[in-house]
């Protein structure tokens, strides 16, 4: 199983329409107090539409074949509800979050497997009892599984800082091969047998093997041209370049 986190503000157009809707949202920050507050009513709505979509619009495929909610009255009201939560937190600017659950294609588990990988990498994120939708995707070779988490929590209003998702999930996702044995996945961390046959879950010796591996990486619902940031979190290299290297750049003799 492999954990995605698409760049949450940097949706291609391939990914579709409501990706690029969700980042217009977000990316705001710079609107006039009214606009803000219109767009900010609006973060979870085309995240929910795209997720939860029965049918393929590309292929006619049909796309959500399973959904499972949590903190909601129902998926009817989910993006009404996860939208007024979130405004509860002026602060947070990105409550909407986003990830993927993939299985290789050799594997298809059943539903009720599939959601307790999904809550338990929410678990390991302190998520769970935040608002979130789960939506099971079976429109490509691979079977995989949406997560829209709500990062505002239902009763402090506090927003769950995230910096460490990309380590957590990937630990989660091989702590749920061994629960419900899955074939094991290799990212930060790997599954070993000790001396007494016991499985065990390691940090992966060798992360730079891990980040070239990781720039070949792609989810084939975000197109060919979305390269996902799968062994680190989402921005961190991008930041990191706009910041330091950009400022030694400038300040480099000659």
């Amino acid at each position: 199983m492999i954990p995605h986190i698409p760049k949450q503000r940097q949706f291609k157009t391939k990914a579709g329409k409501s990706f690029n809707d969700l980042v217009a949202y977000i990316e705001a920050d710079n609107q006039p107090g009214q606009e803000r507050q219109q767009e900010r009513s609006s973060l979870f709505d085309d995240i929910l539409n795209y997720t939860t979509d029965t049918v393929d619009k590309n292929s006619d495929i049909e796309k959500c074949i399973a959904m499972q909610t949590s903190g909601i009255n129902g998926l009817a009201t989910a993006s009404i509800e996860m939208n007024a939560l979130a405004k509860k937190n002026t602060r947070c600017q990105d409550p909407a979050y986003h990830i993927i659950l993939s299985w290789p294609e050799h594997e298809k588990p059943d539903f009720d497997a599939i959601f307790d990988a999904a809550q338990h990498a929410l678990k390991a994120l302190s998520l769970i009892e935040h608002q979130y939708v789960l939506a099971i995707h079976g429109n490509t070779d691979n079977i995989h599984c949406h997560i829209c988490v709500n990062r505002v929590h239902p009763v402090t209003f506090k927003a769950q800082h995230l910096e460490w998702a990309t380590r957590t999930l990937h630990r989660a996702a091989r702590e749920s091969e061994i629960k419900h044995g899955w074939s094991h996945d290799n990212g930060l961390y790997v599954v070993e047998i000790d001396a007494h046959g016991q499985k065990q879950v390691v940090r992966r010796i060798g992360l730079s093997d891990a980040l070239d591996a990781a720039s070949q990486r792609v989810h084939p619902e975000l197109g060919s041209e979305e390269i996902l940031p799968v062994w680190h979190d989402p921005g961190s290299l991008e930041s990191w370049l706009k910041t330091k290297v950009a400022r030694a750049v400038k300040t480099s003799p000659g």
